[in-house]
């Protein structure tokens, strides 16, 4: 559903996309996706305020679920 996507541009490349052995993905520490444990999929998900990206994508950090996510492009300046 494109109407409900919310783009927001990276503001700092340095901490905009991370990967943790323990955790996961993390985008701009302040997207975190993380499996509970090594032998489930990633199942935990929260989005706090971060100063990395332009928009916030959520207005709560409680733990939220998705079907999947997308990095576009990443490219160096």
């Amino acid at each position: 559903n494109t109407e409900d996507t919310i783009i927001s541009n990276v503001k700092y490349a340095e901490y905009a996309l991370l990967y943790s052995i323990e955790y996961g993905p993390c985008f701009g520490s302040g997207i975190v996706i993380c499996a509970s444990s090594e032998s489930v999929d990633y199942n935990y998900i929260t989005c706090e305020w971060t100063s990395s990206y332009e928009k916030n994508i959520r207005e709560t950090k409680d733990p939220f679920s998705m079907e999947d996510y997308e990095v576009f492009q990443i490219k160096r300046k």
